[in-house]
């Protein structure tokens, strides 16, 4: 097919205007941003109570880098405190048989507390512990979640 040259100059006009248009349309496009894409998965996020004695956990199984991001706080007893662990599987094992173990997160004997660990994948626990009291339940809230 042969083009005059007006017909040329039209087609020219025409293809340069609909480029016009696409990026006019791409720089009003918004922009998110990066942090707000994050998915979130939920670990724990209702109140529970963990007995004297007892500890109380929530298992979660991460597939790739992963932040476990939250906060807790525990009322009950003289000293309003609990004691919150992320440990892996083999860790989880040796703490359920009383031995001592390598911590992810170890919050110590504390009434609030944050959490912010990054992960690699493996199953993890994340553990509430009230062994230390011989008879004040521990009343807890917590929203922990998984950031991806």
């Amino acid at each position: 097919m042969q083009y005059t040259p007006t017909r040329r100059a039209m087609l020219a006009k025409l293809v340069a205007l609909i480029a016009a248009v696409i990026m006019t349309l791409a720089a009003a496009a918004p922009v998110t941003p990066v942090h707000a894409q994050r998915n979130r998965a939920g670990i724990v996020s209702e109140p529970f109570t963990v007995e004297p004695g007892y500890f109380r956990y929530f298992q979660f199984t991460v597939g790739d880098r992963v932040t476990v991001a939250g906060r807790f706080r525990a009322q009950g007893g003289s000293g309003n405190d609990v004691e919150v662990y992320i440990l892996d599987e083999d860790g989880f094992e040796n703490y359920r048989n009383g031995h001592r173990v390598q911590t992810y997160y170890n919050s110590g004997r504390v009434t609030v507390g944050t959490i912010n660990v990054t992960l690699g994948s493996g199953s993890y626990y994340l553990v509430f512990n009230n062994s230390f009291s011989t008879v004040s339940n521990k009343a807890v809230s917590a929203r922990v979640e998984l950031q991806y």
